[in-house]
């Protein structure tokens, strides 16, 4: 069954709203959830720094675990996220141009965001392994 121009646009439209939620409900959970992970890394190598003399090596760098466990899947997941962060950039130029929008929403936001924070989180896991490295075998 063809659809008509109008239930086309309307449709088009839906999808468009759609997509802009969407875009809005990942940029707000990338912040979010940068500031809690952050907080958390933060707490974790703050108190471990501070007790380092009171324990030994090992149990210092268990305590390193959780943030680097913490930052290593995240990063991760980022990492799963840029193709369909893509997708739904096209997705929406493609809708748009349909639409005939004269001024084109950019979402390109979505993917600088991803590929930042998701390098962030890749730098501290790093820097959280080597750290882990050096209290064990020093």
């Amino acid at each position: 069954m063809k659809m008509s121009n109008q239930q086309e646009q309307e449709r088009d439209w839906r999808i468009f709203d759609r997509n802009v939620d969407l875009y809005k409900f990942y940029i707000d959970l990338i912040l979010k959830s940068a500031i809690f992970v952050f907080g958390v890394t933060g707490a974790l190598i703050s108190y471990t720094v501070g007790n380092i003399l009171d324990k030994s090596g090992i149990l210092v760098s268990v305590s390193l675990f959780i943030p680097l466990i913490l930052n290593a899947g995240l990063c991760l997941i980022l990492y799963k996220g840029t193709e369909p962060a893509e997708y739904l950039k096209n997705q929406h130029e493609n809708l748009s141009e349909r639409l005939n929008l004269e001024i084109i929403y950019e979402f390109e936001t979505l993917t600088y965001f991803i590929k930042f924070f998701k390098i962030l989180y890749g730098l501290i896991t790093m820097g959280l392994a080597f750290s882990i490295i050096f209290l064990v075998f020093w």
